[in-house]
């Protein structure tokens, strides 16, 4: 039973586009960083070969980071499924057994979130042979790297952030808590990052760090350049060995943790309490007014997009995700500025504008990217998720107040 439901999470993927496009720009993002000077992920190539195993590591264990959202999108489905599509009560009712049914979910969805991160190597071997490449900058194709690669932060980094998001989607059974989780654990690393870049916590946070960044870090900090571009970090450093070790461990303790709460039965609901109105006893009667004619011009397509965009944006700014969202992203950006103060290596430097304009631009952006990215696919199918798509396609206005309205909500 367990392959069974492995091998449907494996295969109800693999036919989604969601899956490819994913992988498409993850390695669209790869190919440019490795083959122009304009797009920079994770830190300048500087003199290194473009395709030298460090750089090729040191994108593997950034991109997890960035992929962070995109491993949501996978897990949280797999988690959630049954409860969206209304079909867990069948499924509770089969002689399924509990370890079988979360173990396939979560291991599937798990596998799933390494396949876009995949995008690293396909974009560096693309970018190897653009004709408007330098050839003294680009090595020979060093295999192992990219195995090093997966093995030591694609795979194990997928498995820890499965196992958060899958443990808090099968806990609260809610899409959008699941998401709010991903964008805390990127505040919490972004947090945590702020917090340790004290020379004298360097071991300490290379091995906290959940991502394996900080420890790649610190195991290649005094390489050579010829160093970097024949040598690829394997679980034979034991600072790495460590690091991955213990959160795997986490890994596995998050899911047993999910594994024990989970139940396979419905949860209460408390029943709304309705107030029973009781009828007047004199009806009232109504007469339509004759002279009402309706309008269908410029004047009442402006009226229906001022009140469109009014609805929306209210509706996005009120909503729960928004404001944690909001908090999660304040919170990162003080506590980057609280310490902005202290540079590298414990030097000091006055909080000018500049500086702290630059701080705060590199905090907000992902958490910008993130909500635009969320609320994009919340505004276009909010008619359709709620059912009420066929009614509203019915409605005597054109299209351009209504999705005009949701872009300038957004």
């Amino acid at each position: 039973m367990f392959s069974q439901i492995f091998g449907f999470e494996i295969r109800y993927w693999l036919r989604s586009w969601m899956l490819w496009i994913f992988l498409f720009i993850i390695a669209l993002l790869i190919f440019f960083a490795t083959s122009t000077d304009q797009v920079t992920i994770g830190g300048a190539l500087e003199n290194t070969d473009r395709n030298a195993p460090y750089v090729i590591q040191n994108l593997y264990s950034f991109i997890c980071l960035l992929a962070l959202l995109m491993s949501v999108a996978f897990v949280n489905s797999a988690a959630t499924r049954d409860f969206a599509h209304n079909t867990a009560q069948l499924l509770f009712a089969t002689p399924l057994k509990k370890f079988n049914y979360l173990f396939g979910r979560y291991l599937g969805s798990a596998a799933i979130s390494v396949i876009p991160l995949l995008g690293v190597s396909l974009g560096i071997l693309v970018a190897k042979y653009m004709p408007w490449n330098d050839p003294d900058r680009w090595g020979p194709i060093h295999w192992m790297a990219h195995l090093n690669g997966i093995l030591l932060f694609a795979i194990p980094n997928s498995l820890l952030i499965a196992a958060i998001i899958f443990a808090i989607a099968i806990m609260t059974r809610n899409t959008v808590v699941s998401f709010v989780g991903g964008l805390v654990l990127l505040t919490g690393y972004g947090v945590g990052d702020a917090l340790v870049k004290d020379i004298r916590h360097e071991r300490i946070a290379a091995i906290l760090d959940p991502f394996g960044i900080r420890t790649f870090v610190l195991v290649t900090k005094y390489w050579t350049v010829a160093e970097k571009n024949h040598n690829a970090v394997g679980y034979g450093d034991p600072l790495l060995l460590w690091n991955r070790v213990l959160w795997l461990a986490v890994s596995a303790l998050i899911f047993a943790f999910a594994y024990s709460r989970f139940r396979f039965e419905e949860r209460a609901v408390k029943p709304k309490k309705v107030r029973v109105k009781k009828a007047k006893p004199e009806a009232v009667r109504l007469h339509a007014p004759t002279a009402a004619v309706p309008h269908f011009g410029v004047g009442a397509q402006l009226t229906q997009f001022r009140g469109s965009t009014r609805i929306e944006f209210l509706g996005l700014v009120k909503s729960v995700p928004f404001i944690v969202i909001t908090i999660a992203a304040l919170l990162n950006c003080i506590t980057s500025l609280l310490v902005s103060g202290t540079d590298g290596y414990g030097n000091s430097s006055f909080p000018v504008t500049y500086y702290l304009i630059d701080v705060i631009q590199s905090t907000l952006y992902t958490f910008l990217f993130a909500m635009i990215t969320y609320y994009a696919g919340v505004l276009v199918g909010k008619e359709r998720d709620a059912g009420v798509d066929d009614i509203n396609d019915t409605l005597p206005r054109r299209d351009w107040p209504a999705l005009g309205s949701k872009l300038i909500a957004l």
